[in-house]
């Protein structure tokens, strides 16, 4: 399979270089920085040739990119870990020494800002461990600085973060403790956004307990400003993703559940308030108000959920793709005109990635293009086209089913008439004309809202969606009148 998409990659060269903007020249040989793969331990660029090694260490454990895409930040396993490993030939029970490297994504030049001490022993016999583990890399907004989590050995401290400031070049504690987390200690994951620092963890409550709970802190003094205790009070309902999005026009933090259910945050209050909608949207922030990619959490078969891909205008243009729960916003990302999409297909039935092809999916012709990656490139981490950021969606229509026995019990009762007019109900978000009474059913088209049809025969229930067969500008299918306790359609005259 590999070979057979390699040669079928090299023939589809032309083809693929229009598709992405390469020049003459730069198909020669010169990297194209934007589309990269954080895979086998290290970080990858394609060129409109094949797949260039920018890092060539095989080592790198976290990677992120910076806010204008310019720069990538990643750890590092210390030459002491290396060491050790080549000793030991594995170690286990936590987190690794690691050391912070930048690499410019113009010159390809990478530095070291942030290594172990000049006393560091890891792993030698009769010697105490002196290391350092980090993690958690977070840019500032503006990227001028870079933060990360970290705690040290053999004092076994409470964690705390680090900003390196780029115009000084100099690096500062800025929070001093972090809580104890749950668990093996492992550098904890943060977020810089206007509001501050946020971490997110199970930490330890004072009567013993734990909850998960986002932390923020003032990157300037390290004081806590903030602290949510999320919902998981049932052992069946945890947290798959945190990031910041945008909503209305406003900034929240959005949480995302197995259950498929998302939560917003207020970041000045730290209140939870929860989303009226269950709609995420993964864009690129260098495209604006370009295209994205509409993620539609689906908790019918408990292992994952299924994205759309919009065009600029709202229009379904590559339909139900499947994607597991861990890593959805890691396997796919948008360009930063917002116009072509990137992502590692997975396998609908069992979740597991296709690992040797990468999908590149054009939204103004609707071409799909499909790169070969070589067998050095295992172990896929990342795709990145330029940063990344989440939107939800104020209104839309959200396929959640609840009751597979299609008795319409879970949906509500009919309220249109056959050989009647029925109108997209407006500030619900344009309905999707499918060719069958399913959500499985093919995407044919889509009616606006506002827009009229006819009922051309009787409802059909799927779980708690109601859809009626319509036909709309001469085009038969079937459309949902309501989906849960949600209205899509209304009787017209």
């Amino acid at each position: 399979m590999r070979r057979f998409m390699w040669i079928f990659s090299l023939m589809v060269f032309a083809l693929i270089a229009g598709l992405l903007g390469i020049t003459s020249a730069e198909a020669q040989g010169t990297p194209i920085l934007s589309l990269m793969l954080h895979a086998s331990g290290d970080v990858w660029a394609w060129d409109g040739d094949r797949w260039q090694n920018l890092t060539q260490v095989g080592s790198i454990y976290e990677a992120v990119v910076s806010p204008d895409g310019t720069r990538l930040a990643y750890t590092d396993f210390a030459p002491v870990t290396k060491e050790a490993l080549q000793r030991e030939g594995g170690i286990g029970g936590g987190a690794l020494p690691t050391d912070v490297h930048l690499l410019d994504l113009n010159t390809l030049q990478s530095e070291p800002i942030a290594t172990q001490p000049a006393d560091a022993s890891f792993f030698q016999p009769g010697v105490p461990d002196r290391i350092v583990m980090r993690g958690g890399l977070a840019w500032s907004p503006d990227g001028t600085q870079l933060a990360w989590s970290e705690y040290n050995q053999p004092d076994q401290s409470d964690q705390r973060v680090v900003i390196y400031d780029f115009t000084t070049s100099e690096s500062r504690i800025a929070v001093t403790s972090l809580p104890q987390p749950m668990g093996v200690p492992s550098p904890l994951p943060l977020i810089w956004t206007p509001y501050g620092l946020t971490v997110q963890g199970q930490f330890v409550e004072d009567d013993g307990s734990f909850s998960s709970q986002l932390l923020t802190y003032n990157p300037s003094t390290g004081e806590r400003i903030q602290q949510t205790r999320l919902d998981t009070s049932t052992s069946d309902r945890f947290t798959l993703d945190w990031r910041p999005a945008t909503f209305e026009g406003h900034e929240y933090w959005a949480v995302l559940y197995n259950t498929a259910q998302v939560e917003m945050i207020d970041p000045a209050s730290g209140a939870l308030l929860p989303a009226t909608t269950t709609l995420l949207e993964t864009y690129n922030p260098l495209a604006g108000a370009s295209a994205g990619v509409q993620i539609i959490p689906n908790t019918l078969n408990g292992i994952g959920g299924q994205w759309i891909i919009y065009s600029a205008a709202g229009v379904p243009v590559l339909d139900k793709l499947f994607v597991p729960y861990s890593g959805m916003l890691d396997y796919m990302a948008v360009s930063p005109d917002g116009g072509q999409v990137a992502y590692i297909p997975a396998d609908n039935a069992g979740g597991a990635f296709f690992t040797d092809q990468l999908v590149i999916f054009v939204l103004d012709d609707f071409q799909v293009v499909t790169l070969d990656l070589p067998p050095e490139l295992n172990s896929i981490q990342e795709v990145w086209w330029g940063p990344k950021a989440w939107r939800l969606q104020s209104s839309g229509f959200v396929e959640v089913f609840d009751d597979p026995a299609g008795d319409c019990a879970a949906a509500l009762p009919s309220d249109l008439a056959i050989n009647g007019l029925a109108r997209v109900i407006p500030g619900s978000g344009p309905n999707r004309l499918r060719n069958a009474a399913s959500s499985s059913g093919t995407v044919i088209g889509q009616v606006p809202e506002g827009g009229l049809v006819l009922i051309t025969g009787d409802s059909i229930c799927e779980g708690n969606i109601r859809w009626w067969p319509v036909e709309y500008n001469g085009q038969a299918g079937y459309t949902a009148g309501s989906v849960g306790g949600n209205r899509y359609l209304e009787a017209v005259g």
